[in-house]
């Protein structure tokens, strides 16, 4: 089954499989990152807009969590604080 695309979601002409979106009144840029070392896991958020620095977060996971459950984590971190404070980007 076909899903239809919302229509500020453009293709490239460029590069037909790379989404690109229409332009947002504001930029942000997120940095995110998960790591295990010793048998610890964790994960860090940062996210800046043109000017300065507007969040940092970082958070823990279980020992047995992997690498990859820690980047997941980093990354729906930084989309929910997107969503909830930049509903407009």
């Amino acid at each position: 089954m076909a899903v239809a695309l919302p229509k500020e979601f453009l293709y490239s002409h460029k590069s037909p499989a790379l989404p690109v979106f229409a332009p947002s009144p504001r930029t942000l840029r997120v940095f995110t990152d998960g790591s295990k070392l010793n048998d610890k896991v964790g994960y860090g958020v940062a996210i800046f807009d043109e000017q300065a620095l507007l969040n940092t977060c970082k958070g823990r996971l279980p020992d047995h969590a992997s690498v990859y459950q820690a980047e997941s984590s980093a990354i729906l971190t930084a989309l929910l604080f997107i969503f909830k404070n930049y509903p407009d980007i």
